[in-house]
C-alpha cells in the first residue's frame, strides 16, 4: 500500500470505521479506474472528489468535511 492510502486511511477510519478499506477500494476500482493501494500524492484530490459524495451517504454532510479537510492536511504534510 502507498504511503498516501496508509495516510487516507488512517484519517478515514475515524469516520468510516471498519469498512473503510473496502470504502476506499471501491471508489478506486469503480471511479478512478485504479487500485487504491497504488494512489499516490497527486491524486488525493480526486480521491476527495469521490469521497465527498459518497461519504456523505453514510456519516451526513458535516463529518464529511471534517474528514476530508483532515486528508488534506495529512496529504500536503506527506509532500
Amino acid at each position: 500500500m502507498s504511503s498516501t492510502s496508509e495516510k487516507i486511511i488512517s484519517v478515514s477510519v475515524h469516520y468510516l470505521g471498519p469498512a473503510t478499506k473496502n470504502f476506499y477500494d471501491y471508489l478506486a476500482k469503480e471511479y478512478m479506474k485504479t487500485g487504491f493501494d497504488k494512489v499516490g500524492p497527486t491524486q488525493v484530490k480526486e480521491v476527495i472528489k469521490w469521497a465527498r459524495p459518497l461519504s456523505c451517504l453514510f456519516i451526513g454532510k458535516e463529518k464529511t468535511e471534517k474528514m476530508v479537510s483532515e486528508i488534506e492536511q495529512t496529504a500536503s504534510q506527506a509532500n
